[in-house]
């Protein structure tokens, strides 16, 4: 469901993680594997998967690079489609 409010530091952290999980698992990538592809390191995409840190804007954009999609496919609060 498309939000117009303003959404907690916890959800926006929650959103991300699915999100960068969803993906990576369509792909068939471990979190190695995105580690490696996107220069981020495994434990930091670990933590990002279970939403206990918040990414920075560089590190955003390398994974979203690596999964092949924009940016803001990982951040915005609209349904992911996954093909």
């Amino acid at each position: 469901m498309y939000h117009s409010g303003i959404i907690s530091q916890k959800e926006r952290r929650k959103r991300l993680a699915e999100r960068v999980r969803k993906l990576r698992d369509a792909q068939v990538m471990t979190q190695e594997d995105l580690a490696r592809v996107s220069k981020v390191g495994r434990a930091t995409v670990a933590r990002i998967e279970a939403a206990t840190v918040d990414a920075r804007a560089s590190t955003i954009r390398k994974l979203a690079g690596a999964l092949g999609v924009e940016p803001v496919e990982l951040i915005d609060d609209r349904p992911l489609e996954l093909w």
